[in-house]
Formats: structure tokens, C-alpha cells, sequence
């Protein structure tokens, strides 16, 4: 095993003799994600404090299972293979096409860091009647390790891209009632693909 995770990097630094070019891509994707695992949910409960002067509401759980809706930009360097093997940031793929249209196939990792997360809602209770909630929450792992898949159809220089990647990290704290939490973050991204050069 050691010796294949050698041959790797070594294997894709030579293809450069194949005759390679570096692509350049611009993406704007709309992503909807949500939490899965033991500690993903599907409703929660709300705890509200009054001790006179303020109130505050606070989810005990807010890692749903329910989809979260966002969007993103990136910029994407890969290089082409002659024979069409792509590699980007660590991950290969394969382009296949003819005169039209080209589909470019891609798996490999993805790290991502947590700038902010915040937990935001409201709603009304039969006991204290309405509540609401604006809290910043820390999670247990700011950078988030993924496996991501993704697939693009060009044609000409715009493409169409759709991925989904596959979070490690568990964003949930653990307490003294959920010692080993498991809380992390499945991604689904669609949008459009523009090639520089």
C-alpha cells in the first residue's frame, strides 16, 4: 500500500510528458446540503429562559437532516491529458466526448473550513407563546474533510456541473449527555461552468 500511495504522485507528475494543459474554469453553483448521521435530526426542541430583564431560545439540537439551501463561486485549475485524464487538487478523473459536447468526470478531496455558523429561527410555543432564536454556534470541527464526486457537460466553453461531496467532520459538540456526537454534512451542488482557457 505504502508503495502505491508513492507510485501516485509520481504517476501524475509524469503525465506532463503526455502532452498536458492546464484548463482554467470559473463555477457559480447553488448547493442544498443537510446533516446526516446518529445525532442528525429531523425535529428538535426549543429552550427558552426568561429571568426578567431578556429572554433567549436556543435549539438543543440544531444539526437538521432537512436540506439548507446556499451558493458558491470557485476557480478551478486542472490539467488535460492527450488520452483525457484530468487531475485537480489531488483528484483524477476522466474527459470523454466527441465534437459537440464533453463530459468531464472528477473524484477526489475537498477541504473546506467553517467561517460562521449560525442558528436562526422562529416559531410559537402553546406555553410561552412566541420565540425566536439568533445564536452563534461553534462547531466541533471548523475544517471538514470531504470525498467529492463531480461531473461537468461542456459544450464549447460553457458547462453545466453537478457534485456532491461527502463530509468526515463532526460539527457537533459533544456534552455530558452526548459524549460521542455524530453530526456531519452531506452536499449536493448544481450550476454552470465557464472555461477561461
Amino acid at each position: 500500500m505504502k508503495y502505491l500511495l508513492l507510485a501516485l504522485p509520481a504517476t501524475l507528475l509524469a503525465t506532463s510528458a503526455f502532452g498536458q494543459t492546464i484548463e482554467y474554469s470559473g463555477r457559480a453553483t447553488a448547493g442544498f446540503s443537510e446533516f446526516r448521521g446518529d445525532n442528525a435530526t429531523t425535529t428538535t426542541a426549543i429552550v427558552s429562559t426568561n429571568d426578567g430583564s431578556s429572554e433567549s431560545s436556543r435549539a438543543i439540537n440544531p444539526y437538521g437532516k432537512r436540506l439548507g439551501t446556499g451558493f458558491g463561486a470557485s476557480v478551478r485549475a486542472q490539467r488535460v491529458g492527450k488520452i483525457g485524464l484530468l487531475t485537480a487538487f489531488a483528484g483524477a478523473g476522466w474527459r470523454l466526448g466527441g465534437e459537440k459536447l464533453k463530459l468531464d468526470a472528477l473524484v477526489g478531496p475537498e477541504l473546506a473550513y467553517v467561517l460562521n455558523a449560525t442558528e436562526k429561527g422562529s416559531g410559537t410555543s402553546s406555553v410561552n407563546g412566541g420565540w425566536s432564536s439568533d445564536l452563534s454556534r461553534s462547531p466541533a470541527n471548523r475544517l471538514d474533510f470531504r470525498l467529492r464526486g463531480d461531473v461537468t457537460v461542456w459544450r464549447d466553453r460553457v458547462g453545466l456541473t453537478a457534485s456532491y461531496s461527502y463530509g468526515f467532520a463532526n460539527y457537533q459538540p459533544g456534552t455530558t449527555t452526548v459524549p460521542s456526537p455524530d453530526a456531519s454534512v452531506r452536499l449536493a451542488r448544481v450550476g454552470l461552468a465557464y472555461r477561461f482557457r
